[in-house]
């Protein structure tokens, strides 16, 4: 059962903004302007759309704008919104005339356009260098390689399909970190328990098929995690996934990991979810 838009009081919503504070604002255009908030009581985060007087949109593409919003959740949409996150990371490493290393992969950086087709924003971080040379790596900037990126992608499609953020510090300890605990679930053979409940009537191999793709890509070692090509053949149903015997829960790798036995991917694991989701900084 889909879940529509839900109605919050003008009064929420100023509170929320700090009054549409100027320090709040996300952007504005033409149809008016939008600032970040949170909710009185729930303390959950939004983006509030304020209409200006004199904008150029009308009242029928305000309410197809909110239902066309409202209906992120639904399982086809969010499927496409992984596909073309995919697409995006592939054209960034392989096809495009340099290589380019987004370095900070995560939802908050995916926006819809108009036809609800995903892109990916926020360069701010990027790195670039020529295809068929190493990247330079330097401890001070961070790690600038493709796996950085696809280990972020790897979490971004854990955190789309359990609901969740990567880290969150008020889960009890072994739900703190959201690849771990997808780990844990997928170890005792109950992965399809992370989804998300909201997403309704879903398709359950779907489902199987995001929540392992996003643990292979997210695996502690580099060399195991799939190129973007591979990612996207996946998702087009070009071919099974491997089988991945997960490092995540191996102790004998845990402690090299911890011992920087590894390249700087790979140092320990917890710290590691929290460098590369945060862009590498």
């Amino acid at each position: 059962m889909e879940r529509g838009p839900s109605r919050i009081s003008y009064k929420d919503l100023f509170e929320a903004t700090g009054g549409f504070s100027e320090k709040q604002l996300l952007g504005a255009g033409g149809f008016g302007t939008v600032y970040r908030g949170f909710l009185p009581g729930s303390k959950k985060e939004v983006a509030v759309k304020k209409v200006s007087h004199g904008s150029r949109q009308g009242m029928r593409e305000f309410v197809a704008e909110i239902v066309s919003v409202g209906r992120i959740r639904h399982r086809n949409l969010r499927f496409r919104i992984i596909k073309g996150v995919a697409s995006a990371l592939l054209y960034l490493h392989e096809e495009w005339e340099q290589v380019i290393i987004h370095r900070d992969v995560k939802s908050g950086n995916v926006l819809l356009d108009g036809d609800m087709e995903a892109k990916l924003g926020d360069f701010g971080l990027a790195r670039l260098y020529d295809h068929g040379t190493d990247p330079q790596m330097t401890r001070v900037v961070g790690t600038a390689s493709k796996a950085t990126d696809i280990f972020a992608f790897g979490v971004f499609l854990l955190e789309v399909v359990c609901g969740r953020k990567p880290l969150e510090l008020h889960q009890p300890e072994e739900m703190i970190v959201l690849v771990d605990f997808v780990a844990e679930n997928w170890r005792r053979g109950r992965i399809l328990k992370v989804a998300d409940p909201r997403m309704g009537d879903c398709a359950m191999e779907e489902v199987d098929l995001v929540l392992r793709l996003g643990l292979l890509c997210s695996d502690p070692l580099p060399g195991v995690r799939p190129n973007m090509r591979r990612v996207v053949q996946f998702l087009e149903g070009g071919g099974p996934l491997p089988d991945h015997e997960s490092t995540f829960l191996n102790p004998i790798v845990q402690t090299l990991l911890e011992n920087e036995a590894y390249d700087n991917h790979s140092r320990s694991f917890s710290s590691l979810t929290e460098i590369l989701v945060s862009g590498g900084r």
